[in-house]
């Protein structure tokens, strides 16, 4: 039998955790659904060296700071730990290894099925991020010359063969890995445009303080400021990449269009072989589970303004990239567009019935 609910939150990471301590508040009858093991788990399975962009003060979900040093940088296990703790401190309804199957529509009621359960509610927040399929390039050939890893599959130096890396990506993580493995490596950063360096405090102060304080960190993703932030792209924050560049310890080639028995053709028609790739090419979302018409766009990704469906009531999303401001996919941001969303839900699922019409409340 399907166990009823008021609201189904799909995923257990910061977005779903944030979105359940909201629902807690609001007298909501909520499930958190978790597709691992144990809360936290994507945070631990990323590469050891990993701290946030954002200090402590930036980075904690509502109601619960991170402990330590506020202008201090959370390291991975740090956060992992602070997400089972948070679940923990605040009871949340959490039902781990429940990886969703499907999620269908019925009139007024969604129905989530996983491998050994099915649920049901009037309203689902869909809370799965946006780092979800590694993402590698089409070109990407398997060879026994080259150990190839994509960044969600590297932990620490000892994994590299050879003594030459390729790492493909100029974002903060393929950044924060060229810096690690440049101590004991040849390191070679294949990027797609001009990179821009970003200090990770100006006058004392923590960018993310600055952003915040001009009203750019929480900027409507409509404003003029979100869309000039959002078209000169991220730039690399903190590292030490800029003078590993000058001085040649780490050296930059334009972007890479292809491979051939091991060699890699870069967009000047240069060539070069490495001993290991590390391909930091970002994710793609992964909806296939999702089974409702119009909740999707052609691109099979959410269609949606500021979280909520443009064609499906009663079904959001959280987590996402520029969701409805730069914070929306930030550790100390998602608090925010939860507490929005599960507003919404409570004025849905509260709301009377009218005359005639079953309340959706159970």
């Amino acid at each position: 039998m399907a166990q009823e609910y008021e609201l189904i939150i799909i995923g257990g990471g910061q977005s779903g955790l944030a979105a359940g301590r909201h629902a807690h508040k609001q007298g909501l009858n909520y499930l958190i659904l978790e597709a691992s093991n144990a809360i936290g788990s994507t945070w631990r399975e990323r590469y050891d060296s990993l701290t946030l962009l954002t200090p402590r003060a930036y980075s904690g979900l509502p109601d619960l700071p991170l402990s330590g040093d506020a202008d201090g940088y959370p390291t991975r296990d740090e956060v992992a730990d602070y997400l089972q703790q948070y679940a923990k401190n605040f009871d949340l309804n959490v039902v781990l290894d429940q990886a969703v199957l499907e999620v269908t529509k019925r009139g007024e009621l969604f129905t989530v099925a996983t491998e050994s359960a099915i649920y049901t509610a009037p309203a689902v927040a869909v809370a799965t991020g946006p780092f979800q399929t590694p993402r590698m390039p089409t070109w990407a050939s398997a060879t026994e010359e080259v150990l190839q890893l994509h960044s969600s599959a590297y932990r620490n130096p000892a994994q590299i063969t050879g003594r030459s890396v390729l790492v493909l990506g100029g974002g903060n993580s393929g950044a924060q890995i060229a810096e690690e493995l440049a101590m004991n490596f040849q390191v070679a950063m294949a990027v797609n445009a001009p990179l821009r360096f970003m200090p990770a405090k100006i006058f004392g102060k923590s960018l993310f303080w600055w952003l915040d304080a001009v009203g750019a960190l929480n900027a409507p993703s409509s404003s003029f400021i979100a869309k000039k932030l959002r078209g000169r792209g991220d730039p690399i924050i903190g590292t030490s990449l800029k003078p590993l560049l000058k001085r040649g310890a780490v050296t930059l080639k334009p972007a890479a269009t292809s491979m051939s028995d091991g060699t890699v053709t870069f967009a000047d028609e240069t060539h070069g072989r490495y001993d290991t790739i590390i391909y930091s090419t970002g994710y793609t979302a992964d909806y296939g589970w999702m089974h409702i018409p119009k909740a999707l766009d052609e691109a099979n990704m959410p269609a949606q303004q500021g979280g909520q469906s443009e064609a499906v009531n009663g079904l959001y999303f959280l987590g996402l990239g520029w969701l409805r401001s730069r914070n929306s996919a930030l550790l100390g941001g998602v608090g925010t567009d939860a507490a929005f969303i599960i507003d919404q839900v409570a004025g849905m699922v509260k709301a009377p019935a009218a005359p005639g019409v079953s309340a959706a409340r159970k």
